[in-house]
């Protein structure tokens, strides 16, 4: 089956100003159907590699402690409770309440350890996929939303990276994919990351509305303007 290759970049450390240093994740392998609504079978692990490994890494050790290891996770979480946190999300994890029962019963199987198949596909979309991509690379340092939570992962530096929401009314997409490869100012370069990651990432963001970003064409504050204090 032919599979798309998605380069995860992840955060494994904070350093200063506020940004990560990171190190490449190993290839996350999803299934080309899970892209399309053609209804193929498809196994739980392969459903927990397109939803899950971008922030909990194939092998289940995740990235401690944003996203925890999901090994034995069969000791602490009954599956009922995995599955409602699916359908639900919880803090930095997102709700997959777009997956069916099936799907996520299918997951929670191979979280357990069982070989599990799901009759139904719900295709992802690339915004789906720029959502997961963006909290596993992103939200350490920026927030989607303005009313969101200040991210706990970045330091208090007297500078505070922007609200990438809505980025679309600041920056093309080749300007935000050569701001991901340069890694201006303190931010670090994510040129590892595929294109068409990048491009998911900015589909999504292009979806969420925040007034704030309207303003900063006129006042210069862009994205690759972080160094300055504010």
């Amino acid at each position: 089956m032919k599979t798309i290759i998605i380069s995860v970049i992840v955060a494994l450390s904070i350093v200063g100003y506020g940004f990560i240093s990171y190190e490449p994740q190993s290839e996350i392998k999803i299934p080309e159907n899970l892209f399309t609504s053609d209804n193929t079978p498809v196994t739980g692990q392969d459903l927990f590699m397109a939803n899950c490994a971008v922030c909990h890494k194939a092998d289940l050790s995740g990235i401690p402690p944003t996203f925890p290891s999901l090994k034995n996770i069969s000791k602490k979480m009954t599956k009922e409770e995995i599955a409602t946190l699916l359908k639900t999300g919880q803090n930095a994890m997102p709700s997959f309440a777009t997956l069916s029962d099936e799907e996520r019963k299918a997951i929670t199987g191979f979280l357990y350890g069982e070989e599990t198949l799901s009759e139904i596909t719900t295709p992802l979309s690339l915004e789906q996929k720029g959502a997961y991509l963006f909290t596993a690379n992103c939200t350490a340092c920026h927030k989607a939303k303005q009313d969101e939570p200040e991210p706990t992962g970045r330091k208090k530096m007297g500078r505070t990276p922007i609200v990438l929401g809505g980025i679309n009314s600041i920056h093309t997409f080749s300007d935000f994919e050569h701001i991901l490869n340069t890694g201006p100012c303190y931010m670090p370069s994510f040129e590892n990351l595929q294109s068409e990651d990048k491009e998911a990432i900015y589909l999504w963001l292009s979806t969420i509305k925040n007034p704030e970003n309207l303003t900063r064409t006129s006042n210069g504050c862009r994205m690759r303007g972080n160094c300055r204090n504010r």
